[in-house]
């Protein structure tokens, strides 16, 4: 742990002692893979960045932090400590790109965060402590395997952006469906349980286009046409065609393989 520590030391420019008078810290990229327990003199920091490095847990001394925006982009988190339940004046969250599966109910505790970033993870679903972001404006919850989203978003009054590209997410309820966003320049209503035999109906009859189009021309790339141009809403559209496209599209799969093997 010393060795770490020196580490830090030197990056930092500064003696652990001191610590507590830091009011940046920027270790962006700096190959850090573990935190000792002295972070907790970071307390009087306003800005901590430690995005790009190789970080794969949290000590319960991030718990000391206060700082206005906490930065932990693309490093290797599995899960967060409950200490993290102390970050109530921070406003900014960064976690995205991390390989986050769940998140503890004390993040319910980020009350004050205006925008909560946890894009690239692997989330499955969302504790309904999240009822707590009251002042969250933006949350980017894209390119994680979320297949609902907990009543307790509805509740959210402050929110105006909520991102969902990427996910199994299918429809949600209309009144969230207007903050709801596919990417960060472009409103859609995809989600809309009102539109949903409209949206069903529409990419329905895209991806059967497609299809009819590479079956004629390619066979054997069919299946991968039809998921690379319609991937976030292919599987959100249910009913006969949908299973019969797929059987069909595997066949040709299989077939191609064969035909490799054979060659």
């Amino acid at each position: 742990m010393s060795t770490i520590l020196e580490n830090l030391e030197c990056l930092l420019y500064c003696k652990v002692e001191d610590w507590n008078s830091l009011q940046t810290i920027n270790l962006f990229n700096c190959d850090i893979t573990e935190l000792p327990p002295e972070v907790s003199r970071w307390s009087a920091a306003t800005d901590i960045n430690l995005s790009y490095n190789q970080l794969s847990s949290l000590p319960d001394a991030v718990g000391e932090w206060g700082a206005a925006r906490i930065s932990l982009r693309r490093n290797q988190l599995s899960s967060l400590p409950d200490a993290v339940g102390n970050w109530r004046t921070e406003t900014i969250i960064d976690l995205g790109n991390n390989q986050l599966s769940s998140l503890p109910d004390a993040v319910g505790e980020w009350r004050v965060a205006t925008l909560i970033d946890l894009g690239n993870n692997r989330l499955s679903s969302l504790p309904d402590a999240v009822g707590g972001w009251r002042a969250a404006r933006e949350i980017d919850l894209s390119n994680n395997q979320l297949r609902s989203l907990p009543d307790a978003i509805q509740g959210l009054s402050a929110l105006e952006n909520i991102y969902l590209r990427w996910n199994s997410i299918l429809f949600v309820d209309d009144q969230l469906c207007v903050k709801c966003r596919v990417y960060y320049d472009w409103d859609t209503k995809y989600f809309s349980l009102e539109n949903k035999k409209k949206i069903q109906a529409r990419y329905a009859r895209k991806i059967q286009r497609v299809y009819r189009q590479y079956r004629k021309k390619r066979r054997g790339t069919a299946a991968i046409m039809i998921q690379r141009r319609y991937r976030d809403y292919f599987y959100r559209v249910e009913g006969p065609w949908y299973k019969k496209v797929k059987r069909e599209y595997l066949k040709f799969s299989q077939t191609s393989v064969s035909s490799k093997t054979a060659k």
